[in-house]
């Protein structure tokens, strides 16, 4: 009985502290409350993003062409965006991180000119689409499960934290840092100028479709 009441109290408490807020009002700041509604093109509901938070851009959230400056860090739970006309620009300076707990789905509407660090802390597996983006800050992945992350090109550092599936992506960096992780690959690549493994272990490595490029240093495992 006791085991029930617990679970049904973390599950209540997950969809209580789970949200989607909707970004409205064209160009702002991403942490003013006036630029954030529960429904699509709706009104501002007095709440910002937080690690628990579904973001989602449509066609709702400005005009032909937004700005929004994120002028503190960013911890959110997803990202989707579904902007078919207009862009939106979301600028953030590069002593900032953007973090990221679950899935990103971003588009070609929407440029991703964040100069800060990007952290990636899946709590599941994630399948995530960032529309090609290019990153110039250090771009991390903290995870221990399966996670899906198409192409990433970073003209920074890459850097792998824990014990992981890399499946379908290509990473594409100057450097790339696997820190203390045992990491799988799943048809997925590697390319940088510098890869360092330290007491890393990656397993995949010899089978199809999965490479790691290093042009310019010798790999040892």
């Amino acid at each position: 009985m006791k085991k029930l009441i617990l679970l049904t109290l973390l599950f209540v408490s997950f969809f209580v502290n789970a949200q989607t807020l909707y970004w409205v009002g064209g160009s702002g700041y991403w942490n003013d409350i006036n630029h954030w509604s529960a429904i699509s093109g709706g009104s501002p509901n007095g709440a910002i993003p937080n690690s628990s938070t579904h973001v989602i851009f449509d066609d709702n959230s400005g005009g032909a062409s937004s700005i929004i400056h994120a002028t503190e860090s960013v911890n959110i739970a997803s990202i989707d965006v579904f902007t078919e006309n207009g862009t939106i620009e979301l600028i953030g300076s590069p002593s900032l991180t953007f973090q990221l707990n679950e899935d990103v789905n971003l588009n070609p509407n929407f440029k991703f000119h964040f100069n800060g660090k990007v952290l990636m802390t899946p709590t599941r597996n994630v399948i995530c689409n960032f529309s090609n983006t290019t990153f110039f800050n250090e771009f991390i992945i903290n995870s221990n499960y399966t996670i899906e992350l198409g192409v990433i090109n970073c003209k920074s550092k890459i850097t792998a934290i824990g014990n992981f599936e890399l499946k379908n992506t290509l990473f594409v960096a100057e450097e790339v840092d696997f820190v203390n992780a045992l990491v799988s690959l799943n048809h997925s690549v590697i390319q940088a100028n510098a890869f360092n493994l330290g007491v890393s272990q990656i397993k995949g490595i010899v089978n199809t479709g999965n490479k790691i490029i290093v042009p310019n240093t010798v790999f040892t495992q």
